[in-house]
């Protein structure tokens, strides 16, 4: 519902849930075929600049709007078939909106992905899909956190339990929220406690990209990579030197102060960012009429240094405040989270290059009220890993790399009298087979984790690219993953330390087609079989159900002109096979559509977002309605050192829930102002 510190409904909450823009990879396959760019060129036989030509300048308005329409009117009407026309207000603003511009202009210049196969590649060269939020993006949200990115830029689906800083999860094509790897730079930041990593305290500020992978990727990075992994990437290069402070305000009471200076050479490049968020939120519960807020302190730094051969790399990343909330009274807890990493490529040879990383992470959360015991809970997860991989460069162009991982988990915690303290050992060996044969990529990856609670999981991937045309691909992928039961799960209220490993195998296949250089369109059906999903019985956690979530994602990117846009469709049957119900907080359908207008000194765009109903919890009968929401942003650039940036989120007040019983933002307006100085 809502948030409304004059309007509070009865209601009991439901247990506490535990826990881009999608860029479409434009095809570029053909050698010689030329790209568009940003930058206007004139060929031999161009029109002279300032005539024009009406006949000619009608056909491309054309073009244009019929592309873009009929891309639009597929997603639109799939969903409003099941839903009556009701949703004139988003009608009125996509027939608004439909206007591309009267030239095309490119995406962008060639992406470097990682996350799909531990190794760079530029992204239209992955056999591993993969999704990007650029920095543009993130900028252009103007997002308080980085589920908010995720939820507006992808079709993964978010829940929260109340405004900043509340429990967040994410839920990849049906798939629970602890079935998420989260990364930071290539660092798994998933405690070992309840299994969702904290995304709410994550600031937008720190992160220069964000690259998706769905589907299960447990061979590259073990347990928890059923629904697929996303990678928070906050490094970046640079040049001299230079610097920005940010500062930003909003309603109840909402501030933001932030720093990040960078330098950089040839071969060094640094950086630092130092921000402070507070916010005295609003009662998050119908059954509060406490204001429940949000402090976040962020520090995020990083030193990069080259050499003729190697590559040093050092970061640190870790947020620490403190969160207000609800549950049976007025409550808060303290939290830090942190990430610390080296990591060291050195090329062996021509042919032969290394990788050695050594990284700890820290998940910390302090109760400040006592328990019924008078004790103060706690949970604390700490990880020491070390992981090295060598990749071979073969003469055929194909990549092979091997990879050794050793991680010791240890976690201490306090959860209404039970006592917990357990120290896992964990080790990895796999290895990955990339290739690329003229109309051919593909990616094989397969690993074997040996856990010390629950023994040796052996889980592979099968990636496979086939480029039809220069404009069409057809991708085919299979896989398995598994997820270890957590300790909460094992040892915590209900627990069951006899609990079996889940395991996951899925299926996909999909097509690319390249309208134009700037201009995409991506369909994808998945299928995924989940065994031994663990649940509550209403006594303890046991292995009682067996999931299947098949469906449909639909993706279109396109630039022209002035005018960015992109809509994703996501069309599922996430379904309980044992019990033959939905599974819970999954909706059977979801519409995202962004939109973005530039001049030279300013933008403004928005996002429209329409989620089905879905099942609020096992533990009651309750359906959440259905609901559509619309954001609005504007930048202005003041002058060369200056930036105002404004949002205005839930634009028409929407009332709406995504957990039950839980509060969520009305009309809320959002305003930044940031200034750069240096190189």
């Amino acid at each position: 519902m809502r948030s409304d510190k004059y309007q509070h409904n009865p209601g009991t909450a439901p247990a506490t849930v535990s826990e881009l823009q999608q860029i479409s990879k434009p095809l570029r396959f053909d050698v010689g075929r030329r790209s568009a760019s940003l930058t206007t060129t004139r060929e031999s036989g161009d029109r002279p600049e300032g005539v024009k030509s009406r006949p000619e300048l009608r056909v491309v308005i054309l073009t244009a709007c019929s592309d873009f329409i009929i891309s639009l009117q597929l997603c639109v009407s799939l969903y409003m078939l099941e839903n009556h026309m009701k949703h004139y207000k988003l009608l009125i603003l996509l027939s608004l909106v439909l206007m591309p511009g009267f030239a095309h202009s490119a995406l962008g210049p060639i992406i470097i992905v990682v996350t799909g196969t531990k190794t760079e590649q530029p992204v239209s060269e992955s056999a591993v899909p993969v999704e990007i939020i650029t920095s543009e993006q993130i900028r252009n949200s103007v997002a308080t956190d980085v589920a908010d990115i995720i939820e507006m830029h992808s079709s993964i689906e978010v829940a929260r339990n109340g405004d900043y800083g509340k429990v967040t999860s994410l839920f990849i094509r049906g798939t629970e929220s602890n079935h998420v790897v989260i990364l930071i730079d290539g660092i798994k930041i998933n405690p070992a406690t309840l299994g969702g990593a904290a995304l709410q305290n994550i600031s937008p500020d720190i992160i220069e990209r964000i690259e998706i992978v769905k589907g299960p990727r447990s061979s590259l990075y073990g347990s928890e990579a059923i629904g697929g992994v996303i990678n928070i990437i906050t490094r970046k290069s640079v040049e001299g030197s230079s610097a920005r402070i940010t500062v930003g305000v909003g309603e109840n009471n909402t501030s933001k102060v932030g720093f990040s200076g960078y330098y950089g050479n040839d071969k060094l490049s640094s950086g630092i960012t130092i921000e402070q968020f507070v916010s005295d939120g609003y009662p998050v519960q119908d059954a509060s009429v406490e204001d429940h807020g949000f402090d976040n302190a962020t520090i995020n730094a990083y030193v990069d240094y080259k050499m003729d051969r190697s590559d040093i790399r050092l970061s640190h990343w870790s947020a620490k405040g403190n969160v207000e909330y609800y549950f049976f009274g007025d409550l808060d807890q303290d939290f830090e989270n942190s990430s610390t990493a080296l990591v060291w490529d050195f090329a062996l040879s021509s042919n032969i290059k290394s990788n050695l990383r050594i990284s700890s992470i820290t998940d910390d959360i302090q109760q400040n009220q006592p328990n019924f015991l008078f004790e103060f809970d706690f949970a604390v997860t700490d990880r020491n890993e070390a992981e090295w991989k060598v990749d071979f460069l073969t003469d055929g162009g194909s990549t092979i790399s091997l990879g050794l991982l050793s991680a010791e988990e240890e976690v201490e915690a306090l959860s209404f009298g039970t006592v917990i303290s357990e120290d896992t050992d964990i080790s990895a060996t796999y290895a990955i087979w990339l290739g690329n044969q003229g109309p051919h990529n593909y990616a094989l990856a397969a690993r074997q984790t040996d856990h010390e609670a629950f023994g040796k999981h052996d889980t592979w991937n099968l990636d496979y690219t086939f480029l039809l045309s220069d404009k069409t691909n057809i991708h085919f992928g299979a896989g398995t993953a598994f997820r270890a039961p957590d300790v909460t799960d094992r040892f915590g209220f209900g627990g069951n330390p006899n609990l079996e490993p889940e395991t996951s195998e899925n299926l996909e296949i999909g097509f690319t087609y390249a309208v134009s250089d700037n201009e995409s369109f991506t369909v994808t059906y998945f299928d995924t079989l989940i065994d031994d999903l663990i649940g509550f019985d209403g006594v303890q956690t046991v292995n009682i159900d067996r999931a299947e979530i098949t469906g449909v994602e639909a993706n279109y990117t396109a630039a022209r002109a002035n005018w960015t846009y992109s809509l994703n469709l996501l069309l599922q049957d996430p379904q309980d096979v044992t019990n033959d119900t939905v599974l819970s907080r999954r909706a059977k359908k979801r519409i995202g559509f962004d939109l973005t207008y530039r001049q030279n000194t300013w933008q403004v765009g928005g996002h429209i977002r329409l989620v089905g109903e879905r099942d609020n919890s096992g533990f009651d009968d309750i359906i959440l309605d259905e609901y559509q929401l619309v954001n609005a942003f504007a930048r202005y650039q003041l002058n060369k050192s200056s930036e105002i940036s404004a949002k205005i989120e839930n634009l028409f007040d929407e009332d709406y829930e995504t957990a039950s019983g839980f509060n969520t933002l009305g009309r809320t307006a959002y305003i930044e102002y940031s200034y750069s100085f240096g190189k």
